[in-house]
């Protein structure tokens, strides 16, 4: 994934100062969508995470016309190049050294365009193999559910595989599934679906929510519920979702002493289907 072009506060710049926030202490929050043919995909949504996690961090939130506008200079900057991947940072600002930092100061925004990644088309299609990673998740309830820079969990856990997986499993500190290592994971269990709590940790995910509505409307029964290791064991389908991949059915789980074969199955294949046909996008058609 090769960045295009990138905006600093307006401008057309790849630096930021060494006294920014978001780089001395994670302080600060960020979406990454979906570009298709020069549209943002789910903007409403992903703007109101953004908006609920300044509000938890108590940063001032750039207004939507700010970043739309902010958006559409960085677009008409860069080659038409679709899908591609728009990111949006934002930094409590910069300030002196100290975690104090007094409430006037002005955040940085940084919006970055990037290509879109080389997945292959396999793992929508046939799906992916998954680790189970060794990094638990730690319990923050203050923080969970929204994007912010702290991703050192992250980090960590996915240096455990190279290319032989597509995505990790990451569990709380007691064991509670979570969510993958970059999306949420969903299993399904005689025609139900079920997605992990993410009251205490985890990313409370755009595509996420939107395949829970998705589910509701079309009379799949779809909760939110705390998943045990052996619940996912013990799972028909298994798939994982964000807002850039839409949906991946997981093939495979490599556990540390056995695996566990999913395939995708038919309420996966038919969330999938609903998801493309509602929202205009096959996801699959990324793929390489």
């Amino acid at each position: 994934m090769a960045l295009l072009n990138s905006l600093v506060n307006g401008e057309v710049v790849s630096e930021i100062s060494i006294t920014d926030r978001g780089l001395n202490y994670g302080d600060g929050l960020f979406e990454t969508i979906l570009l298709v043919n020069q549209q943002v995909i789910f903007w409403e949504q992903h703007y109101q995470r953004l908006l609920t996690g300044c509000d938890v961090l108590a940063i001032q939130c750039p207004t939507e016309s700010y970043l739309k506008e902010n958006i559409n200079k960085l677009v008409q900057l860069t080659a038409d190049v679709t899908p591609a991947i728009i990111k949006i940072i934002v930094t409590r600002g910069n300030s002196e050294r100290g975690y104090y930092c007094t409430e006037n100061t002005a955040p940085n925004v940084i919006i970055s365009l990037s290509t879109y990644p080389g997945y292959l088309m396999d793992y929508w299609n046939s799906g992916i193999n998954v680790k189970s990673c060794n990094t638990p998740l730690s319990s923050q309830p203050r923080l969970a559910g929204i994007k912010h820079l702290n991703r050192l969990e992250q980090v960590i856990a996915r240096q455990e595989w190279q290319d032989e997986y597509q995505e990790g499993i990451m569990s709380d500190m007691v064991g509670n599934i979570i969510e993958g290592v970059m999306s949420n994971i969903f299993i399904v269990k005689q025609g139900g679906v079920t997605t992990p709590l993410v009251d205490n940790a985890g990313v409370n995910g755009v595509m996420r929510n939107i395949i829970l509505k998705l589910c509701e409307a079309h009379g799949i029964m779809a909760i939110k519920d705390k998943i045990s290791y052996q619940a996912l064991k013990e799972a028909d389908e298994v798939f994982f979702t964000n807002s850039i991949i839409g949906i991946w059915p997981v093939r495979e789980i490599d556990w540390q002493f056995d695996s566990q074969t999913c395939l995708p199955g038919p309420v996966t294949k038919k969330i999938m289907q609903i998801l493309t046909e509602e929202h205009s996008i096959d996801y699959a058609t990324f793929g390489l």
